[in-house]
């Protein structure tokens, strides 16, 4: 699945503008381009799909940015590591779950 030029210099110029969590941003987009998920911009913010469904946003905020999954309610959780909003406040905190993101979560199988 190939992004056209417009949806791919969106979504650039969109981690180019934004002033705070640029670095954590930067991590979190790497993961799940290594994934394989499509991007794009929805709503304002970076929306990553599979097969054209939405699967979640990134979303940052004053305090904490996260992760939004759109049917997060479904999603199973038997290692408990989300919350109702996925916040991080702290490069590290994305660096411990790496493993459960790529992994733990079949993203990755």
């Amino acid at each position: 699945m190939k992004q056209t030029n417009s949806k791919m210099n969106q979504v650039d110029l969109y981690f180019q503008k934004i002033k705070n969590w640029k670095q954590e941003f930067q991590i979190l987009r790497s993961i799940v381009l290594e994934i394989r998920l499509q991007e794009e911009i929805k709503w304002g913010q970076p929306c990553y799909t599979l097969n054209g469904q939405n699967i979640f946003l990134i979303h940052g905020f004053k305090e904490y940015f996260a992760i939004l999954f759109f049917k997060g309610a479904l999603l199973k959780d038997p290692k408990k590591i989300l919350i109702q909003q996925t916040k991080f406040e702290f490069l590290e905190r994305i660096e411990k779950q790496i493993p459960n993101i790529l992994k733990g979560k079949g993203l990755n199988d």
